[in-house]
């Protein structure tokens, strides 16, 4: 199993960068490689499993400006080029990506060849600079940023990708690490989706936005988020019992003080 993650801040830099170029641009994506080998132990008939947990950390990315910088028209690579582009990076290659600007978030015609040449290029690349770990397929991640008519307005959106076969598209699940824990924590780790052009991407698309109508229909019209409504629940449970213990507490006080009065008065006698 693959997972890929990466840190706000490095999400928030790159796409900080991408978006102060005067035009479209694209560039690398560089990181970190573990894998590890867990051992699954089963109950019902005393088996265990081991599978290979592989984690592709996104840690840093390199801007080459604006479009054709490593490639011609065609899409055909200038390996020359890449390889001083990639001469002084010292971690490992992940992948390679593009920031449009209002664009639809999906791979172009254009960009699925120039994928399908990179990774030709990414495996020779490795083979001259060996890593303990590589992966077999490089990332493709696309950035894009629309804005409101009056320009008040910016929306970045992103999506990694997983591309083995030209017709063959995966979207990654991506992990954002440091987020601050608050009641939009389920958004941390997500699964980005789009149309690709393909009927079963279609159905798909259309599948998943059906349930996002139903749950935020359900959310924004009838009653909040099933966790929010527990916590109200134990707040409201927890009061009630400190109410109860502060009567309790105040009773108590009423008979010490009474206690108090009859044991000086006896004393006074």
């Amino acid at each position: 199993m693959t997972k890929l993650s990466i840190a706000g801040v490095t999400l928030a830099t790159i796409i900080n960068s991408v978006s102060r170029e005067d035009s479209d641009t694209e560039g690398f994506l560089f990181g970190a490689i573990h894998s590890e080998n867990v051992k699954t132990f089963s109950d019902s008939n005393n088996s265990k499993t081991n599978a290979q947990d592989i984690t592709v950390a996104i840690q840093s990315h390199l801007c080459t400006g604006s479009y054709s910088s490593f490639y011609d028209p065609l899409g055909t690579l200038n390996e020359k080029k890449l390889t001083k582009l990639l001469k002084r990076e010292k971690q490992v290659l992940l992948g390679w990506f593009r920031f449009r600007r209002n664009t639809p978030l999906r791979p172009s015609m254009r960009e699925l060849t120039i994928h399908s040449n990179f990774v030709k290029f990414f495996h020779n690349y490795h083979q001259k600079n060996p890593h303990s770990e590589i992966l077999s397929t490089p990332i493709f991640a696309l950035f894009t940023e629309t804005f409101t008519t009056d320009k008040t307005i910016f929306t970045y959106e992103y999506k990694f990708l997983r591309i083995p076969k030209r017709d063959s598209i995966r979207p990654v699940n991506i992990k954002i690490l440091n987020m601050v824990h608050s009641s939009q924590v389920e958004y941390n780790d997500f699964k980005s989706l789009s149309p690709f052009g393909s009927n079963g991407d279609n159905e798909l698309f259309n599948d998943l936005s059906s349930q996002l109508r139903d749950k935020f229909g359900a959310v924004l019209n009838q009653s909040p988020p099933p966790h929010i409504t527990s916590l109200e629940a134990f707040y409201s449970v927890t009061l009630d019992k400190l109410q109860s213990l502060a009567k309790e507490v105040q009773s108590s006080n009423e008979v010490v003080r009474k206690l108090e009065a009859e044991l000086k008065k006896k004393l006074e006698n």
